[in-house]
């Protein structure tokens, strides 16, 4: 009785919490503020490193000059969610920002937030009678249809979900993020005229018939195992993700619970436990710089409790991990530090959980569909997949 006690207790808890991580909405004058601090570079770095190309420059100076109305038509020219970028991109153009050598980079995802508060008054083409189909509803195919639906295509998106979002809706905690604005980009992609058919088990071995194209927006979400076997006490992090949110998430009641892996997948999957009041630590191969993960989800994993064991390896997950201590060698093609086990460093550490997060794989797709998105680049983030739609019904056109 009272373990059961405990567990609602706990899930309770994780309920009430899942709001607490919802950003701050900016306001007019914060945003000019803002707006104020920016250096106008010539070669501005900001607008170099971010996936979409912001002019994020020129939107600055339209917002200074109190035309916001203006800089939200210029910035839905190159990305047409703010909301989704403002609240889940890793920020690359602060991360460039120059006036970050000696201050505060300008945090223009907060201004993208309030951007994304006008309307998309963007023109749409005449209908040109060109049919075409997109598997899967998430940021690359939602961004795919946008720019063809703009130049006047008939577009039919069809998703296995009862909604649009793909890996935002069915993984990311909605601590993390609010899916409100999923309403509002399904009603402007309607308002475009473009048809969803949700709960949609889809062929991918052939494109569809009775369409000019059939693009492949299905994400890379078979997770990769390596050499673990699933089993009751060993999960992996996008299923464990999708249970905290849609269901009952299995977590222990006493052994503390660890996370394998330094991506967002596995900060999302640790903060998920913390809520969930189980003792929860990543462990990862690498040190903290090495980490592939949005730093700043790094920092709500502290802030949550979360701890890490850096330069660890998990050699087996039977009754007991099995873990090693790591040196680091010379960086790899992908600019990553390899890493290899330190003799004589292993040890057995009880455990209740391990939720895998070593990353994801591609789904094969058949012969004549467009693969877009992470179903063609691997497993990246949304920023990414936005462009990769856009420049994908760009390409097409």
């Amino acid at each position: 009785m009272g373990g059961s006690f405990l567990c609602l207790h706990r899930f309770i808890v994780f309920r009430l919490a899942i709001k607490m991580g919802a950003m701050e909405k900016l306001s007019g004058p914060k945003a000019k503020q803002i707006s104020s601090t920016c250096l106008g570079c010539a070669s501005p770095r900001c607008e170099e490193a971010c996936p979409l190309h912001n002019p994020i420059r020129e939107c600055l100076a339209l917002i200074r000059s109190n035309k916001a109305e203006q800089a939200a038509e210029l910035l839905y020219s190159s990305n047409p969610f703010p909301e989704l970028t403002s609240a889940l991109c890793e920020h690359f153009c602060k991360q460039r920002c120059i006036r970050g050598f000696a201050g505060s980079p300008i945090d223009f995802g907060s201004v993208e937030g309030y951007l994304a508060s006008f309307d998309d008054n963007r023109a749409k083409q005449p209908e040109n009678g060109r049919r075409i189909a997109i598997i899967g509803a998430g940021p690359a195919g939602l961004s795919c249809a946008y720019e063809l639906l703009l130049w006047g295509f008939s577009v039919e998106v069809f998703d296995s979900q009862d909604g649009i979002g793909g890996a935002i809706r069915e993984f990311i905690p909605r601590f993390r993020f609010d899916e409100a604005p999923l309403s509002g980009i399904y009603d402007r992609l309607v308002r475009l005229g473009c048809r969803f058919h949700f709960g949609s088990m889809v062929d991918l071995s052939k494109p569809l018939e009775g369409f000019e194209a059939t693009f492949a927006a299905v994400g890379a979400n078979e997770p990769n195992l390596a050499n673990f076997v699933l089993s009751d006490k060993v999960v992996d992090g996008l299923s464990f993700l999708k249970a905290a949110k849609w269901g009952s998430p299995r977590y222990p009641d006493d052994l503390p619970a660890y996370v394998y892996g330094g991506g967002n997948v596995a900060f999302d999957a640790a903060r998920t436990l913390a809520r969930l009041g189980v003792k929860a630590k990543v462990i990862y191969r690498r040190g903290e710089a090495q980490m592939p993960g949005d730093a700043k989800e790094y920092r709500r994993c502290l802030e949550d409790g979360v701890e890490f064991m850096f330069q660890r390896s998990i050699v087996s997950a039977g009754g007991n991990l099995r873990i090693c201590h790591t040196a680091l060698g010379e960086k790899g093609k992908d600019g990553r530090a390899s890493f290899s086990p330190i003799p004589g460093s292993e040890e057995e550490i009880p455990y209740g959980l391990l939720v895998l997060c070593i990353g994801q794989r591609r789904p094969i797709c058949g012969d004549g569909l467009i693969c877009i998105g992470d179903a063609n680049d691997g497993a990246s983030d949304i920023p990414h997949a936005i462009a990769s739609g856009l420049n994908a019904g760009n390409g097409y056109i």
